[in-house]
């Protein structure tokens, strides 16, 4: 049997394991990798061509009611798509997938004109919601989100408080393959939670927009990446019925 080599560390989306292998034929499972330590959690929202004059959700269902919405995503694979097409399903609405490689890539075809809304980090579609080239219109996270003040947005709703049960939160984390030494493991975690505790490394994060989870211990991360695979699996079952 091959060792696991420790001297590869993988950094990796809570949809590598979420969602990949829900939509296409991938070699590997969540016991393949073994997490270390988490890093930041991420945050995400629904955004629409702001040319379309659209700025509510149900300005959105009106709009998508005789036609196809057309939404942008990173791909079958990826959590925008499953996101994307749960809340299109919740909504009523007829919907169809232009994928991209990337949130940068799934905001671009919506300003573009080739998708009408797009699934993104907060964080990442900020500066353009800040150049008023895309409309956030709401959140997936448990609370209302208020860091678009400054660009005239005093609060983004969730899509609960809009009548759509879809709550989802992400993280990242950095892994060894799985079945390595738990001493290596347990050095890697040591050496990143010290790392977490630098200054310059926090600022360095915030200001680049990121938000650091509150408990990065490998335990804990493990746990959330757990009940994200077994929440993705369950929101796939249920769009696909």
């Amino acid at each position: 049997t091959e060792v696991p080599n420790s001297n590869s560390i993988e950094y990796m989306a809570a949809s590598n394991l979420a969602v990949s292998p829900l939509y296409n034929d991938v070699e590997f499972t969540a016991d393949d990798f073994a997490i270390a330590a988490g890093l930041d959690t991420v945050e995400n929202g629904i955004f629409v061509d702001a040319s379309l004059g659209i700025t509510t959700l149900e300005e959105l269902k009106e709009y998508g009611k005789d036609k196809v919405v057309k939404f942008s995503s990173a791909g079958l694979g990826n959590d925008s798509f499953l996101m994307c097409k749960a809340l299109m399903e919740f909504m009523g609405l007829q919907s169809d997938n232009i994928s991209g490689d990337s949130f940068p890539d799934c905001m671009i075809n919506v300003i573009s004109g080739n998708a009408d809304i797009c699934y993104s980090a907060l964080n990442i579609a900020s500066q353009y919601v800040e150049e008023g080239t895309l409309i956030p219109l709401a959140v997936y996270s448990e609370k209302d989100f208020t860091g678009y003040k400054d660009f005239g947005f005093d609060s983004v709703p969730t899509l609960k408080s809009q009548g759509y049960d879809i709550s989802y939160s992400t993280i990242t984390w950095f892994a060894l393959r799985g079945g390595s030494d738990e001493k290596n493991v347990g050095i890697l975690a040591e050496a990143l939670n010290n790392i977490y505790k630098n200054e310059e490394f926090l600022k360095e994060m915030k200001d680049a927009g990121f938000v650091m989870m509150e408990d990065t211990s490998t335990e804990k991360v493990t746990e959330i990446a757990g009940d994200i695979i077994e929440q993705c699996k369950n929101l796939s079952e249920t769009i696909s019925k």
